[in-house]
């Protein structure tokens, strides 16, 4: 695999994002033309997310390709080959989900706060960049955590690494579904006011949504009582 196919191999385009980065969308997928250094770059970008690119000289009329000869030199030649290289790294960061949960839960999981809320996955942490949380966006706190731990670690009686949501929930819940299938005490959170749900399948995906609706309104600002200020 070269470095320009494993640069997109591991993401999928979004639609949304291409088009508000200047593609239009063509019978193929989508189309973008933009100057770069003195020539167009030209980038089509499939539903599938296969991506073709290219330098087009408009005054010779024919693709403009020293860029991709290891062995051409000058300043030039350089500033194309970074720029090109620049544009292209930018289009993958901008204009592709990269996925980095694996479950298919999990997965659904942020596609569901994304489309119901206009909230994404944030990865904070550099030293653990598979765990991601979901926080509002009026007032920043968590409502969600998507950790992935070994499976010991919250019941399991397997040491593989699997993927589970720490979800606000009210006292009450907690001790409910405690000793259910499918839950655990919270992982690395307050055991009274969050709660672990596997990832697995185990909990059926409508239930784990409604938590996280409800865990969401736990997160918002809590109003002050009547004749109290905050």
């Amino acid at each position: 695999m070269t470095d320009f196919e494993r640069l997109f191999s591991e993401g999928t385009p979004d639609r949304d994002k291409l088009t508000q980065n200047g593609f239009r969308e063509t019978r193929n997928g989508y189309f973008r033309e933009s100057p770069l250094c003195g020539f167009l770059l030209r980038i089509g970008v499939s539903v599938g997310g296969k991506v073709r690119a290219e330098l087009y000289d408009a005054d010779a009329d024919a693709p403009y390709t020293l860029h991709f000869v290891e062995s051409a030199g000058g300043s030039f030649v350089a500033e194309v080959r970074s720029a090109y290289e620049r544009a292209l790294k930018e289009l993958a960061e901008k204009c592709f989900d990269h996925a980095v949960f694996t479950s298919r839960y999990a997965k659904r999981l942020v596609e569901y706060a994304r489309k119901r809320y206009g909230e994404d996955c944030e990865f904070l942490w550099e030293r653990t960049p598979d765990n991601g949380v979901l926080r509002r966006a009026d007032n920043y706190k968590w409502y969600a955590a998507i950790l992935t731990v070994a499976g010991n670690k919250v019941g399991l009686s397997t040491d593989d690494i699997v993927e589970i949501v720490d979800l606000r929930a009210e006292e009450g819940t907690v001790s409910e579904l405690i000793h259910r299938r499918g839950f655990a005490p919270a992982w690395h959170m307050n055991k009274k006011s969050w709660i672990t749900v596997l990832l697995d399948g185990s909990v059926e995906f409508s239930t784990i949504a409604r938590m996280l609706d409800e865990s969401r309104l736990l997160a918002a600002a809590r109003k002050p009582k009547k004749g109290k200020s905050e």
